[in-house]
């Protein structure tokens, strides 16, 4: 599938190089995942684009998701950036894509009782969880959440890992 720019894709040397890091996420039951979002209010926005991938490559997708309000990718915040600065994702780009009703069920097979790692977990996991909340669907249940910019943090190689994350947009 051919994301549009700027969705973020989880590569498998990223989520190689992040799994072998962590040594305890080195099990066949870990899944990387990011997502991109309208907004940073949980309450209000919501994902356009899932992508998740485990370190084996068993297990694996991205998707685009249409969002109630598409526009909200173009509000300007108070510092005059809108979501769409950040994740290049326009609302035309979403145009046919599943809403997250349709999306759930492969999110849900693709994330169940994995051990998930976010690059920022306490973002990630929060707002998938109050959009499955407000869409009246199960939270997906998990093993474990490691935040991996928390626990790389200290290590040289998160800013190997940082700059992987920020390369991996696509063009």
């Amino acid at each position: 599938m051919e994301l549009a720019k700027g969705t973020v894709e989880i590569s498998l040397s990223n989520a190689k190089a992040i799994v072998e890091t962590l040594p305890i996420m080195r099990s066949s039951d870990a899944v990387v995942f990011d997502i991109e979002t309208t907004g940073l209010n949980k309450k209000r926005h919501e994902i356009v684009s899932i992508a998740a991938r485990s370190p084996s490559d068993e297990v694996g997708m991205q998707t685009l998701i249409m969002p109630k309000r598409p526009q909200e990718l173009l509000k300007k915040d108070s510092e005059g950036k809108s979501a769409y600065d950040i994740n290049r994702i326009h609302p035309d780009d979403l145009v046919g894509s599943p809403t997250f009703e349709e999306a759930y069920p492969l999110i849900r097979k693709t994330l169940e009782n994995k051990y998930w790692i976010c690059w920022n977990a306490d973002f990630d996991v929060e707002f998938l969880d109050e959009i499955c909340d407000r869409r009246n669907v199960e939270h997906i249940p998990r093993f474990g959440v490691w935040c991996a910019m928390e626990l790389l943090s200290p290590l040289e190689l998160a800013p190997i890992l940082w700059t992987a994350k920020l390369s991996n947009k696509i063009r």
